[in-house]
């Protein structure tokens, strides 16, 4: 954030050119961290690859060195149907912040259990039942909170696909909507995976193909347009797919799950680029049979919104900082610091700083903030939170009086937001001014 004060004859033209230059920083990038998790089983010869090796894991990607560390691995004790990595996905929903595990059976039977992250359930009994729902590729919009599954139609390739919306709080199943594939891009095969990015755009791979999907005319009778990005050399088929740091996260494995891996797809350029992913040292290589992600994300703008002049060598300038959520987890340890009185030096005289509308219920103005010897904005603490869905935002205001600054320099001022996932710790920063 740039801001240069006039002399007071030139007062309303600074004000102009203040706005043009608040205008430009309304759209900071936001930080997101992702962290990719999945049901599966080892892979590779021996007892390693039978069903004791069935878990539920969660990693940390790291994609400058397109790497995982494990934060958490362990294998749920589920009441009838029970926990299979080959029966069943898994989706995280940002509504009530769950793990959610969908088990399909014979006929149209399908059953959910619901599960905090971090635990590892035992003797836990399922949440929904539909004996008419065969429900299968479920993934979250991170935005709304709704469902949307991928569904098969047909008992022969090439396959018709449709998606569904649903809502399984409410018992609402919406109507199944057939997605139409670009000529010739046909799916002959049921592996693959569905799957959001924090800002709400559908995708979906299946038969090693992968698409994009126009939802925004979902509705009764709708007809779904898509478009093919490319078809996927993996080397394997793909499983599962998930989404994490601007990129694709696909699990692969061979028909007898003797070889298996982890792959980054970055389609950044408009074709698939595909780079291998490496497990943590000492890691049995393991299939991730479906895989999702829990997105921790925050941002912060700030812009100048009045200058005004008190006399001949003061003035009183006001800023507007807004914080907003992103992704699918909750934020904890919410904080907005702002160092006003290092920007300006000598020429500061105080800052004070007040809520511009309604806060969000986990947020309070921290009344001891003076820009100089006490820059937090909120009070802070893991009680300091902001909602994922919907995404919580919230409107500051800083009101800055100085003393005779420099009226020929450009004063730089930056906000920084910072918190922590709800879930495994995962901190986000973000800067107002790097955009």
């Amino acid at each position: 954030m740039k801001t240069k004060l006039y002399s007071k004859l030139t007062l309303q033209f600074a004000l102009f050119v203040l706005c043009l230059l608040a205008n430009s920083v309304l759209s900071a990038q936001n930080a997101t961290r992702s962290l990719p998790f999945g049901i599966g089983r080892n892979c590779g010869a021996g007892t390693a690859t039978t069903a004791t090796s069935d878990s539920v894991k969660v990693y940390n990607f790291n994609d400058v060195t397109n790497s995982f560390t494990s934060l958490y691995a362990g294998k749920p004790v589920l009441n009838t149907p029970g926990f299979s990595p080959y029966s069943g996905s898994i989706a995280f929903n940002p509504q009530d912040q769950k793990m959610y595990y969908i088990v399909t059976t014979t006929g149209n039977n399908s059953s959910i259990f619901v599960w905090t992250p971090n635990t590892t359930p035992s003797g836990l009994s399922r949440t929904y039942n539909y004996s008419t729902q065969f429900i299968v590729g479920l993934d979250f919009d991170p935005t709304t909170g709704t469902g949307y599954q991928l569904e098969f139609n047909g008992s022969t390739a090439p396959y018709v696909i449709s998606i569904r919306k649903v809502n399984f709080a409410t018992n609402y199943f919406g109507p199944s909507d057939t997605l139409i594939l670009p000529p010739g891009k046909n799916i002959y095969k049921q592996s693959g995976d569905v799957v959001f990015t924090p800002l709400g755009q559908l995708y979906f791979a299946f038969d090693n193909k992968l698409f994009q999907v126009d939802y925004s005319n979902y509705g009764p009778g709708a007809k779904l347009n898509t478009t093919f990005i490319d078809t996927l050399a993996l080397g394997n088929v793909l499983l599962g797919m998930t989404y994490a740091q601007g990129k694709f996260i696909a699990s692969c494995q061979n028909s007898g799950n003797t070889t298996c891996s982890f792959k980054e797809i970055d389609i950044s350029s408009g074709t698939a680029v595909i780079n291998n992913i490496t497990l943590p040292a000492g890691v049995t290589q393991y299939t991730g049979t479906d895989l999702a992600s829990m997105i921790t994300g925050i941002g912060v703008a700030k812009k100048v919104t009045s200058v005004t002049s008190l006399s001949a060598t003061s003035y009183l300038v006001t800023y507007d900082v807004k914080l907003k959520s992103y992704g699918n987890n909750n934020l904890t340890n919410v904080q907005l610091t702002d160092s006003i009185a290092k920007v300006f030096g000598a020429a500061f005289v105080s800052a004070s700083v007040s809520a511009f509308g309604t806060l969000p219920a986990g947020l309070t103005i921290n009344p001891s903030y003076n820009g100089k010897t006490n820059c937090n904005v909120f009070v802070g603490g893991a009680t300091s939170t902001l909602n994922a869905t919907p995404a919580d935002s919230a409107i500051v205001r800083l009101t800055v009086t100085l003393n005779n600054p420099n009226v020929n320099t450009i004063y730089y001022s930056t906000a920084v937001a910072s918190a922590q996932s709800a879930f495994f710790s995962t901190a986000v920063s973000d800067s107002s001014n790097n955009n």
